[in-house]
């Protein structure tokens, strides 16, 4: 029986893990979520590589970094990675997600802020007002783009850089406090779209993380955007300040506990245990297997020395008294 439990339970191990890898994530922004609220078409179209901000200080010049929709927190340490790396030529894209983003702009000094509250277009729009569609000045050319659930970038105090995307003049915002309260109507145009150059790099701000997403990449110019930005850079997206589920986190913990697993001298160790289990699991089924033929054969043998030395015996109920010595 023990042996048959120690095969279970490997055999489910296995399953779990299968169905780990093959159904993705479906948080938000997530790069292995195919549903219409992940980044899977964002990162397999254009190549974009998933990293740590701690991988900052190891990634090329000239490259750029994405930053969408963060939900953790960023330490003045990683904050100071994300300065040199755009003081040696990087290029950093933040895309907020409901002011999520602030607090990078905060700890770079940067004077700029999103609103509280979101952009609508009641005539230029995707379907509703919700999804407006804004015009992006860049390459030199005139891009069309949709934004959804998006908000706008307040520049008033912003002292460098400009302003190279805005809404239309029939857009607005309503502002909110924090009580959910309208305070104020902004109408446009209004900028959703900021550069500004940082040492030797470049820092994009964009009002809205939607872009990016499966459902909306496609929409209007939002492609050609993306491809513009990136250019024939390499490209990355900051993987690890997204808030996550459980399931999300484990599966992620145990991809990437496979492939340290696979690419070090521990797979050598994981292979050979694997072999010896499933070499004794297997030796001892069939050897229980040999002795069960074994001992039927021995039933059998005694019962017909039984009937030759006692021809009168019932065979029938000899035969059954073997069957139930066979079961036990």
């Amino acid at each position: 029986m023990r042996t048959y439990v120690i095969l279970g339970s490997l055999i489910s191990i296995m399953i779990i893990f299968l169905i780990i890898y093959y159904i993705p994530s479906t948080d938000d922004f997530s790069p292995d979520n195919p549903l219409y609220n992940g980044l899977s078409e964002f990162v397999n179209r254009y190549n974009v590589t998933r990293i740590s901000i701690q991988d900052l200080g190891r990634i090329e010049d000239h490259s750029i970094i994405f930053i969408i929709g963060p939900g953790r927190d960023f330490t003045s340490q990683e904050i100071d990675l994300l300065r040199k790396y755009l003081l040696r030529g990087g290029v950093v894209f933040i895309a907020d997600d409901f002011g999520t983003a602030q607090e990078i702009l905060n700890l770079l000094n940067i004077n700029v802020s999103f609103y509280r509250g979101v952009l609508k277009d009641p005539l230029f729009m995707y379907r509703n007002s919700y999804l407006p569609r804004v015009d992006v000045k860049i390459g030199g050319e005139r891009l069309h783009l949709y934004m959804n659930y998006g908000t706008a970038l307040n520049i008033s105090a912003a002292k460098k850089g400009s302003c190279i995307g805005f809404s239309s003049i029939f857009s607005y915002i309503e502002l909110y406090d924090e009580k959910g309260n309208i305070t104020e109507r902004l109408d446009g145009p209004l900028c959703i779209f900021y550069n500004m150059s940082v040492g030797e790099g470049v820092l994009y701000i964009f009002s809205d993380s939607s872009i990016f997403i499966n459902s909306m990449i496609d929409l209007g110019d939002n492609n050609v955007f993306i491809n513009t930005i990136i250019s024939s850079r390499s490209s990355y997206v900051i993987s690890d300040k997204w808030s996550m589920n459980l399931y999300t986190e484990t599966r992620l913990y145990l991809i990437d506990l496979a492939f340290f697993i696979l690419n070090s001298v521990y797979k050598y160790l994981m292979i050979f245990t694997g072999a010896v289990v499933i070499y004794i699991v297997f030796y001892r089924i069939s050897m229980r297997g040999v002795r069960k033929i074994d001992s039927e054969k021995t039933l059998r043998k005694v019962l017909e020395k039984i009937l030759e030395k006692h021809p009168d015996w019932d065979r029938k109920i000899l035969e059954r008294i073997v069957e139930e010595e066979r079961r036990q």
